[in-house]
C-alpha cells in the first residue's frame, strides 16, 4: 500500500515493490549474521514484528505470535486494528518519512483488561542508506504505569502519614542537624518545628550514642526496637521506642537518617506495676497450700502453685502441654463426672468432694470459670483441697457415735427377746414331734414356718453379738506381713474348694500398725465373705490383698474381680439392714466399720458394677 504522506529527499524509501528484493539483498549479504540476529529476536521477551514499507508484516518473533498470533503476508493496520488504511498517528509512518525512532504509549483492551503498551518503532536501511523496512518492539508498561501512579498518590500519602503520625518522625542529616521535624515530635517533645529545623537535635545528648546509632546505619544495618530516655523541653523524662532506618538519595548515598519515636512511658509504668502485681500474685499463691491450676478450655494446665506442681509432679509448664485428667487422674481423656468438665459445660462455678484414686486421696474441689472481655469462656481456675485426714476423722467421730448407740438398742433387743424365743423354739419343737402323722399336716407347715422364723431371729441375735464383740478394743503393734499370712492360711482351703485364688502385695515400709489382732480378724473375715459372695459365677475369681504405707497409716487394701456395687446401693453400704444378700442380715459392714473406728482406723469402699471392688482399711502407722 503506498506511504500516506510524501517521502523525503534525506531519507529515500525505495519502492514497495523493490523493498523485498532489498530486504532480501541485505539478508544474503549478511550471511551468517541473519542467525544471530534472528536469535537475538527471539530472545527478545517482548513482542517484534518487521514490516516492509508498504506495511506488510514480513516477520514475527515468538513472542509477538504468542501474543497476536501468526500474522506474516498481511498488512500491519488490518491484522492489529482491522483497519483498512494506515493508522492515525502510525509511528511506522513517522519512522519512515524521518528516518528517526519513534515511541508512544498505547491503550488497549485485551479480554476485558485494559493494559498499556508502549510501542517503538524504528526504521531498517539497506546499504546504500534507504529505508528498507521498519520495525516494532511492543512493551507492556502497565505494571510501570501503575507504580508511577501509585508513587504519585503515595507520595501526598507519606506527607499525610508523617503529618498525622502519632509517631515522632524527626530526619537529620550526618551532622545531627534537623530537617525535618513532625507534630508528633512537638507534642512529646515539646520544642516547636521552627525551633530545632537547622538545627542540632536536642535530643542528642551524648556524642558516643550517637557516633554508634550513625555507623550502624552507615554499615547498611537499622536501629529497631531501641529503648531510651531522653528529656523534654520542660526537663521531665520520657522513656521512648527507638528506630532509626538511612534516608537515601537516587544514587544510593545516606545524607540523612530517619528516626521513629514512640512514647512508651505510661506502658512501661503500667508494665511496671503489673510486673509487680504478678509476683506479688506469685508470692501469694505459693504460699497457699492448697493446689491451684489454671487450665484452658483444652484441658491444658497454663499456671499451678508449688503445692499444685509438688503433688501433682507437674513439668515445667510452657515448655511441655500439661493435661489436667493425666495429672489429676492418670488417664488419656477427661472423666466425665469431674467437676471441671461440668464447668466447662454450662460456664458455672462447680464445687464438689471427691475420691481420686489416682492421688488416693479425698478431695474438695472448686471450680471456677473464666471469661474474657468478650464474656467469652476462656477456660477455668481449679482450687483443689486435700480434705483426706478431715475426713478420716469426720468418718471415725461418725462411726464411734453411730455405733455405740446402735450397739446400745442392740443390747436391749437382745435381752429383751432371748428368753421368749428360747422358750417358744423348745415348745414348738416338742409339739412337732408329738403330732400324730395324720391329721396334722397343716399344723406341721405352721410349726416349720414358725421354726424357720426364730431360726432366722437367732441368726439375727447372732450378728447382733458379733457386733458388741470387741467394745474394748487392746490397741497393740500388729506386724503386718505376719499378720496376713498367717490370716490367709486361715481360709485359703475353703476358698481353694471354691476355685478363688487369693493372693498377697506387700509393700516395703508397710511393717507394722496399731490395732487388735481379734478385731482386724472379725472385719477381714466379714470383707473375706462378701468378696466371696461377689465372686459366684465369675471366670478366674480371685482376691488381692495388698498392704503399703502412705505418710502416717498403713493401707490394707483387698481387691477382688466380682460384679461390683452399683452406684444407688454404694451410697447406702454403711446403713443398718441394708443388704442385697438373700440371707444376709445388712449388718457385716456395719460391724466392720464400727471396729475400724474402734481401733482409731477407717474404711473406705470404691466399686464400680461388673468390674469389681476395692476396699482400703486405715491402721495408725508405728514402729515395729
Amino acid at each position: 500500500m503506498p506511504v500516506k504522506k510524501p517521502v523525503k529527499t534525506a531519507n529515500k524509501i525505495a519502492p514497495a515493490g523493490k523493498n523485498k528484493t532489498a530486504l532480501k539483498e541485505a539478508l544474503r549479504q549478511a550471511g551468517g549474521e541473519r542467525a544471530n540476529f534472528q536469535a537475538i529476536l527471539e530472545a527478545i521477551g517482548d513482542p517484534v514484528t518487521i514490516q516492509d514499507t508498504g506495511y506488510k508484516i514480513i516477520y514475527q518473533n515468538q513472542a509477538s505470535i504468542d501474543s497476536v498470533g501468526a500474522h506474516a503476508g498481511e498488512l500491519c493496520y488490518k491484522a492489529y486494528e482491522n483497519n483498512s488504511k494506515v493508522c492515525e498517528s502510525c509511528q511506522l509512518e513517522m519512522a519512515f518519512e524521518d528516518g528517526k525512532v519513534h515511541r508512544m504509549e498505547r491503550e488497549v483492551n485485551a479480554t476485558g483488561e485494559t493494559r498499556y503498551l508502549e510501542i517503538t518503532a524504528s526504521p531498517l536501511r539497506d546499504s546504500s542508506g534507504g529505508i528498507i523496512a521498519g520495525i516494532e518492539v511492543a512493551r507492556d508498561v502497565t505494571e510501570q504505569r501503575k507504580l508511577k501512579e501509585a508513587f504519585r498518590k503515595t507520595a501526598g500519602t507519606l506527607r499525610s502519614i508523617v503529618a498525622e503520625s502519632p509517631l515522632a518522625i524527626i530526619a537529620i542529616n550526618l551532622e545531627g542537624i534537623v530537617s525535618l521535624w513532625n507534630p508528633s515530635a512537638e507534642r512529646i517533645f515539646g520544642w516547636k518545628e521552627n525551633e530545632v529545623t537547622g538545627k542540632r537535635c536536642p535530643l542528642i545528648a551524648g556524642k558516643e550514642e550517637f557516633e554508634a546509632m550513625r555507623a550502624k546505619v552507615f554499615a547498611g544495618g537499622n536501629v529497631t526496637g531501641m529503648r531510651v530516655k531522653k528529656k523534654k523541653k520542660d526537663g521531665s523524662e520520657a522513656v521512648l521506642n527507638l528506630a532509626v532506618s538511612a534516608l537515601k538519595d537516587e544514587t544510593g548515598n545516606i545524607p540523612a537518617m530517619v528516626c521513629m519515636l514512640e512514647d512508651i512511658t505510661a506502658r512501661v509504668e503500667m508494665e511496671e506495676r503489673v510486673s509487680q502485681a504478678e509476683q506479688d500474685w506469685e508470692s501469694t499463691l505459693n504460699q497457699i497450700t492448697d493446689m491451684i491450676t489454671i487450665h484452658d478450655t483444652d484441658f491444658n494446665i497454663v499456671r499451678a502453685n508449688k503445692a499444685a506442681g509438688k503433688i501433682l509432679g507437674l513439668p515445667v509448664l510452657g515448655k511441655s502441654v500439661a493435661k489436667c485428667y493425666k495429672y489429676y487422674h492418670g488417664g488419656k481423656c477427661p472423666p466425665g463426672d469431674w467437676p471441671s468438665c461440668s464447668c466447662l459445660e454450662t460456664g458455672e462455678p462447680r464445687v464438689s468432694e471427691i475420691y481420686e484414686p489416682h492421688l488416693n486421696r479425698f478431695l474438695e474441689i472448686s471450680a471456677v470459670p473464666r471469661f474474657d472481655g468478650q464474656n467469652k469462656m476462656t477456660g477455668l481456675i481449679h482450687i483443689v483441697r486435700d480434705i483426706t485426714e478431715k475426713k478420716r476423722l469426720e468418718s471415725i467421730a461418725q462411726a464411734a457415735n453411730l455405733m455405740d448407740n446402735i450397739g446400745y438398742v442392740f443390747s436391749g433387743i437382745r435381752h429383751e427377746i432371748s428368753n421368749p424365743v428360747n422358750t417358744a423354739k423348745l415348745a414348738l419343737g416338742v409339739l412337732k414331734k408329738r403330732l400324730p402323722d395324720r391329721g396334722a399336716k397343716k399344723a406341721q407347715e405352721y410349726v416349720d414356718m414358725a421354726i424357720n422364723q426364730i431360726s432366722r431371729i437367732e441368726f439375727l441375735l447372732r450378728a447382733f453379738k458379733n457386733f458388741n464383740m470387741f467394745e474394748d478394743v487392746e490397741a497393740n503393734s500388729i506386724h503386718i506381713p505376719a499378720y496376713i499370712e498367717k490370716t490367709i492360711a486361715l481360709m485359703e482351703k475353703d476358698f481353694k474348694d471354691r476355685n478363688i485364688k487369693i493372693t498377697a502385695d506387700i509393700a516395703p515400709g508397710a511393717d507394722c500398725a496399731i490395732g487388735d489382732e481379734r478385731a482386724l480378724e472379725q472385719v477381714l473375715l466379714n470383707l473375706f465373705t462378701n468378696a466371696a459372695d461377689a465372686l459366684e459365677g465369675v471366670k478366674a475369681p480371685r482376691i488381692t490383698l495388698h498392704a503399703f504405707r502412705l505418710k502416717e497409716n498403713i493401707i490394707l487394701m483387698m481387691e477382688d474381680n466380682g460384679r461390683g456395687i452399683s452406684r444407688r446401693q454404694i451410697g447406702k453400704i454403711f446403713t443398718p439392714f441394708q443388704t442385697t444378700k438373700q440371707k444376709g442380715t445388712g449388718l457385716g459392714l456395719v460391724i466392720v466399720k464400727k471396729m475400724m473406728a474402734k481401733m482409731k482406723g477407717d474404711v473406705e469402699i470404691l466399686s464400680e458394677e461388673g468390674r469389681g471392688t476395692l476396699v482400703n482399711l486405715f491402721l495408725p502407722a508405728c514402729a515395729c
